[in-house]
């Protein structure tokens, strides 16, 4: 990360460099055009006065002067006006009327050319060339303050890029100096991190392996050599699929070689066979890792021995099959007394429906009996008139028949004081009033 930021700050500092040296060439670029301007309107200037001592003394014999030659300093002096106004702003009020002035001149000097020269026409050529003049030297002195005016404005500009700069550096400098501090507190950071990560890889019995696929060799921690009894730090990829149990080996390189191709996580559990002979299972958790190319650099994991774990989970999947058998068997006892209960209930309803109570009754505990494969079963008619109950018992195989009667309150009284003797006796009295 840090640098990533020194190089910023080069770069940022090399276009700093650039656009200094980008506006000085600007200023030269505009100083040396206003200079090239001004010094062509003075030239021009010097031409039209010089052009025209030409043309007003040429018919002096006396005189070394040329007609023509003052003609062509005249023109030449009007096309540098042009030129020159050209380059400036065709908007401004001093350029325009110094342009309006040169085409005045042009005019006057057209007309001397075809009038041929007289006294009026030298007298407007004249007049037309002090206006020129006087503009002239207004336009040189527009043009020299305007050359001033962008002097000072790159002046100025070139102060602010400066100030920038110096505080775009200062800025750099800082910044550095709190990513160096930051560097160091990351630093420390991390190796504390580290010191706590040892510790939970050595509180949670993790040992940690490295896989490097350009020399197919493992590295192994101070556990991870623990958790797979071998003395060596680095071995081969053969030598540990040598350790896996060989019903465990195509599990784990499918998950292996799914993991590097698809560079999703690796989760696995397998069977290691220890030096002294012992079987531990053992789960490895880990990640490819990949450069920016997508290339395989190294898998990273941990490995921890869950052989406990794993002896519970049988002990738990043994006692759910337990359970699944007993609850099996209940569910076939309970469905069974429930087919016994509802024949007894037909019974009975049988029973209390036959013409010849008694007989029916007798016909239906020897059907009970049977139906329940009982030792022993009664059945209570209760007389509300005398409060007697008859008593028919079936008497296991023989069908020995006993009828009694028995008086109702004294029966009852009975019940109540052994209620606790017949619940241990599993006897339970049944009463339905009809």
């Amino acid at each position: 990360m840090l640098w990533r930021w020194i190089w910023a700050a080069m770069v940022v500092s090399i276009m700093v460099c650039a656009l200094i040296a980008w506006l000085h060439y600007q200023q030269r670029q505009v100083l040396g055009q206003s200079i090239a301007t001004l010094d062509a309107i003075r030239q021009a200037r010097i031409d039209l006065v010089e052009g025209f001592t030409h043309i007003t003394l040429a018919r002096d014999p006396a005189m070394p002067f040329d007609r023509e030659q003052g003609l062509a300093l005249l023109d030449q002096s009007i096309r540098s006006f042009e030129a020159s106004a050209a380059l400036l702003d065709p908007q401004d009020e001093a350029v325009a009327a110094f342009q309006h002035d040169v085409e005045a001149f042009r005019a006057q000097l057209a007309e001397w050319r075809t009038t041929g020269m007289t006294p009026r026409t030298v007298v407007e050529l004249s007049v037309s060339l002090n206006q020129l003049e006087r503009e002239a030297d207004r336009f040189d002195a527009q043009l020299r303050a305007s050359l001033r005016g962008q002097s000072a404005r790159l002046d100025r500009i070139f102060v602010w890029v400066l100030s920038g700069a110096a505080m775009l550096l200062a800025s750099i400098c800082g910044a550095m100096l709190v990513l160096e501090r930051t560097a160091r507190a990351a630093e420390r950071a991390l190796r504390a991190s580290e010191a706590r990560q040892q510790i939970a890889l050595q509180a949670g019995q993790l040992g940690t392996w490295e896989w490097n696929p350009a020399t197919n060799t493992v590295m192994l921690d101070a556990t991870g050599r623990h958790l797979l009894g071998v003395t060596t730090e680095a071995f081969t990829v053969q030598e540990m699929y040598a350790g896996i149990h060989p019903d465990d080996l195509p599990s784990t390189k499918a998950a292996l070689r799914a993991s590097i191709e698809q560079r999703v996580l690796y989760d696995h559990e397998a069977r290691w066979l220890l030096p002294d002979g012992s079987l531990h299972w053992l789960r490895g958790i880990g990640r490819p890792i990949e450069s920016a190319d997508g290339s395989l650099i190294g898998f990273y994991g941990i490995a921890s021995d869950i052989t406990a774990r794993k002896q519970t989970e049988n002990q738990i999947r043994q006692l759910n099959a337990e359970l699944e058998q007993r609850v099996t068997e209940r569910t076939t006892e309970l469905g069974s007394a429930l087919n016994r209960a509802q024949t007894l209930y037909a019974i009975t309803n049988d029973a209390i429906a036959s013409g010849n109570l008694v007989e029916a009754l007798q016909r239906a505990i020897d059907r009970a009996g049977t139906t329940i494969n009982a030792d022993r079963v009664a059945m209570l008619i209760f007389d509300w008139e005398t409060r007697s109950i008859e008593q028919f018992l079936y008497a296991g195989r023989g069908k020995e028949h006993v009828s009694t009667s028995v008086d109702f309150d004294e029966l009852m009284r009975g019940y109540s004081n052994n209620q606790d003797a017949l619940a241990r006796r599993r006897i339970i009295m049944r009463m339905e009033a009809r």
